[in-house]
């Protein structure tokens, strides 16, 4: 069940397109004289970090021929190593969950590429469904800022994403602790000492690092500036929100949707909801699932992943998402449109 602003339920079928919206599409189709495609490249970045550098993978909008392929558990339908389409693009960059991969959110970016986007989603080290070693520790609440900004680094200097990319046009999309690590990228300042009282740590005992000796760690390892280079915020399902409070907020201004997830309907709202300003665009999802806003998995690995199964628990993974990548797609081209020198 999705919930808008206003209260009021939809099913996950509509797809509401604003004028806006639509100008802006056109306007992409028109620059190519084709119907834009997805494509898809994976790159390693920073090999100076531990772990053998910063994985990465790439979408951007082509007019070559998609077909799927198998990436983790996921079936992706992209153009592999395709030639971008010309013209210059904005660039969305993503960030995972806890425990996540570069591909949670393929078909998200998928729907982006396809309408004129650049997506360049990372790995995380130390934090990712094949490595946990630094969950709760300074890569995970400083560390992932860097990749991100790293990454970023990277594409705008190489020249096949250079040359597509709009430079004036960044939004960050991020789920669960990526949306906590956009936050900081973009001047929120956490304050460790919350750690206190931690959902994450309480009754852990022995089992994780007591809240003080995280806050001796973190703070003083790894600095992380804002990057202002980000004009916009995509915030799925935040993890971490009690780390700030309105002042450590304060250093944020620019749009954001924000879709809270809602064990129940009488669950409260992320504090995010009432400290952003401007006040962000608000959606919930109300499901006990913990991980809705990840894309489905392939139907081979079902067995397996359950609760990646498009229908797990009566939740209608498929046309969920349908809804969440028509309001990502509809909310980035009317923030950033303004910003389009072409408009």
């Amino acid at each position: 069940m999705i919930v808008d602003r206003a209260g009021v339920r939809d099913g996950g079928g509509g797809q509401p397109v604003t004028p806006a919206a639509a100008r802006v599409a056109l306007r992409r189709r028109a620059a190519t004289g084709l119907a834009l495609q997805a494509g898809f490249s994976r790159i390693t970045v920073d090999r100076s970090v531990r772990r053998g550098g910063i994985r990465c993978a790439v979408w951007y909008p082509t007019t070559a021929r998609e077909s799927t392929t198998i990436e983790g558990v996921r079936l992706l339908r992209v153009a592999r190593d395709a030639m971008p389409a010309r013209g210059r693009f904005p660039l969305v960059v993503v960030s995972h969950g806890t425990g996540g991969s570069l591909a949670d959110h393929h078909g998200t970016a998928e729907h982006l590429a396809r309408s004129g986007h650049v997506v360049l989603a990372i790995t995380h080290p130390g934090d990712n469904e094949e490595d946990l070693s630094g969950v709760l520790g300074p890569e995970q609440f400083l560390g992932r800022c860097r990749h991100l900004s790293r990454a970023v680094d990277h594409v705008l200097g190489t020249h096949k994403y250079a040359s597509i990319v709009d430079a004036d046009r960044i939004a960050g999309l991020g789920c669960g602790v990526g949306a906590y690590t956009l936050l900081v990228l973009a001047g929120a300042e956490p304050d460790f000492r919350r750690l206190a009282t931690a959902p994450e740590l309480a009754g852990a005992g022995d089992a994780q690092p007591h809240w003080e000796a995280l806050v001796a760690r973190v703070p003083g390892e790894i600095e992380i500036p804002a990057d202002e280079r980000l004009r916009a915020l995509i915030l799925l399902g935040p993890t971490y929100s009690y780390l700030f409070d309105e002042t450590a907020l304060a250093g944020i201004s620019m749009p954001t949707l924000l879709y809270d997830r809602l064990a129940d309907e009488d669950t409260e709202p992320s504090v995010l909801s009432k400290s952003l300003t401007p006040d962000p665009e608000r959606h919930s999802v109300v499901t006990a699932l913990e991980k809705p806003f990840v894309a489905p998995c392939a139907p081979a690995f079902s067995a397996d992943h359950p609760e990646l199964a498009p229908g797990y628990q009566g939740f209608d993974r498929d046309a969920f998402h349908a809804r969440l990548n028509a309001d990502v797609t509809t909310f980035l081209q009317v923030a950033l449109d303004d910003l389009d020198p072409g408009r």
